[in-house]
């Protein structure tokens, strides 16, 4: 078996990485890592001095959220292990918080 072949096996699914987020300014990331409830399937650590926030799911799946130097922007980076797990994570911070994903090219 090529090496190739066994990259694309070991990949479930696949797509860009690195993204932005930008919020309307009403939750900030203390208050989206509140927002996050355990019996959702999600586990969530947040360093506050660093500015970092990761939220990941027991099924797989998970992001790393880092405030940048613009308000209300945030740089996400997407789990490559679930990629669709990673944004159904984006999805129930849209449904909870608002806002917009966009990809960072």
């Amino acid at each position: 078996m090529s090496k190739t072949k066994k990259k694309e096996k070991g990949r479930k699914n696949h797509g860009p990485l690195e993204w932005l987020y930008i919020t309307d300014g009403h939750v900030n990331m203390r208050g989206l890592y509140e927002l996050l409830d355990p019996a959702e399937e999600f586990t969530a650590e947040y360093w506050e001095e660093a500015g970092v926030l990761e939220i990941s799911r027991e099924t797989g799946g998970g992001l790393d959220l880092e405030k940048s130097e613009e308000e209300n922007v945030y740089w996400v980076t997407l789990s490559p292990r679930d990629y669709s797990g990673s944004l159904e994570v984006m999805d129930r911070i849209k449904e909870l918080c608002g806002g917009n994903f966009l990809i960072d090219e």
